[in-house]
């Protein structure tokens, strides 16, 4: 028997295959395993990166992947425009819900302050004293 370690993308992952033809023999016929993945962005004059939002979508719900906003522009509002913009996204796509995890020492009360609430947490994630938040918002 060989282990074998292989870099590889998500789609094409023979294991991910399995487990995915698994759970749509499991539900019902209008879920597929197709992704979509959005990212939105906001450039400076100079056309240099400041902010973005990466989110996937699958299965009727928005996976908030990452949200990035340099230092200069914190507390500007821009962090909740993206977050609006994909959440726009998600109802176009009727998804049911929105997830995202985030740190302590990121952004918890950013998300708790636009309707996100937290149904689980990881103490000492991704080290000793910090933690990991899980949070969703019902999309109507």
């Amino acid at each position: 028997m060989q282990t074998t370690e292989l870099w590889i993308k998500k789609e094409d992952s023979s294991v991910r295959k399995k487990l995915l033809d698994y759970n749509l023999s499991q539900v019902t016929d209008e879920l597929t395993d197709h992704v979509d993945t959005i990212e939105i962005t906001i450039t400076n004059d100079n056309d240099v990166l400041v902010a973005g939002i990466t989110a996937s979508i699958y299965w009727k719900q928005m996976h908030i992947d990452f949200l990035w906003v340099d230092e200069s522009l914190r507390g500007q509002n821009k962090g909740s425009e993206l977050l609006a913009k994909a959440e726009d996204i998600a109802r176009q796509y009727n998804c049911r819900y929105i997830q995202l995890e985030t740190f302590s020492f990121q952004a918890p009360d950013f998300y708790k302050k636009r309707g996100y609430t937290v149904f689980g947490i990881l103490e000492d994630s991704p080290c000793d004293g910090a933690k990991q938040y899980f949070l969703k918002k019902i999309l109507n």
